[in-house]
């Protein structure tokens, strides 16, 4: 299809990077492995199968909060979040979350994604899929991903159409398709206050804050594969997202945002969350949206 004439929101499919650590997190904390003042010990790199995994920046062996893991993003506390709940529940809830499936938003060309198999996991797939790598979804899933947690945990499958209107003037309301139960309202709420620990001092996603307004999200970069060498990854072109909520205590909003080929490594948080706050603040302007009544209670990233 020419360019002008697709859709990438609902046609194109990219690895989501740490955006993907919601999935992680959400089951974590559904099945009562992590609570989000949790302490891990965390260090800088962890041997995964037959890989090793690296945080994004160096530092020496520390105790992380969970919310903390979330927060600054740290590949290496996710895996050991991820370790403790094991390879079948987090496909559960990727599944939960709607990955690998159509969402049947009715616009023509809709990918499904990419979620592999269970049967076809290797070691080195479950220290790839908790951090966002080897899954592919669409910018129209991602924002799903994240509607489900703005909705107290139910995920309500997207539609175009609202209502037909026929030749005599009747309308007929498009039926709703049943939601779907990710996780419980509480756990809805916890990963809420997670996600505002990233737009607060700290967090990788700072440039996403809005004076007035509680705002909670993810940041996220991801490698692209490179076709030249064949099931490798580029170095030098990136996926940069950001995907979030506002006003995070009372989400009237969620907006995705994926940046394709961003260069020369640069952090999802430095490119796409700019964007997702330019958005943000139009509709909370153009549709009068009242100031959050509260601030985001301080929440603790590390301990000594």
């Amino acid at each position: 299809a020419e360019a002008g004439l697709t859709n990438p929101a609902v046609q194109q499919v990219f690895e989501p990077g740490s955006v993907n650590k919601l999935v992680t997190f959400a089951a974590a904390l559904e099945t009562g492995t992590i609570a989000p003042d949790t302490v891990l010990s965390v260090p800088y790199s962890l041997r995964f199968a037959d890989i090793t995994v690296r945080d994004a920046w160096w530092h020496a062996t520390t105790n992380f909060t969970a919310t903390g893991v979330f927060a600054k993003s740290s590949n290496v506390g996710t895996l050991q979040i991820a370790e403790q709940i094991g390879p079948d529940t987090l496909m559960k809830y990727a599944k939960l979350f709607g990955q690998g499936e159509l969402t049947g938003v009715e616009l023509p060309g809709e990918s499904p994604g990419l979620l592999p198999e269970r049967s076809e996991w290797s070691g080195s797939t479950f220290g790839n899929l908790p951090i966002g790598q080897g899954v592919a979804i669409t910018v129209l899933q991602m924002a799903s991903m994240y509607q489900a947690i703005a909705n107290d945990g139910v995920r309500i499958p997207p539609r175009i159409v609202a209502s037909v209107t026929g030749p005599t003037g009747i309308v007929t309301p498009t039926e709703q398709p049943a939601g779907v139960r990710v996780v419980s309202p509480d756990t809805a709420e916890e990963l809420r206050l997670m996600m505002e620990a990233v737009t607060q001092d700290g967090g990788t996603g700072t440039v996403a804050a809005i004076p007035g307004y509680r705002v909670g999200g993810k940041s996220g970069t991801a490698q692209q594969p490179d076709p030249e060498c064949g099931g490798c990854y580029s170095n030098s072109k990136y996926w940069a997202t950001f995907t979030g909520m506002v006003p995070a205590d009372d989400p009237q909003y969620v907006i995705a945002v994926m940046i394709d080929q961003a260069a020369n490594g640069a952090h999802g948080g430095t490119l796409s969350t700019p964007l997702f706050k330019d958005i943000a603040t139009y509709l909370l302007q153009r549709n009068h949206v009242p100031p959050s009544g509260s601030q985001t209670p301080e929440q603790t990233l590390q301990v000594p």
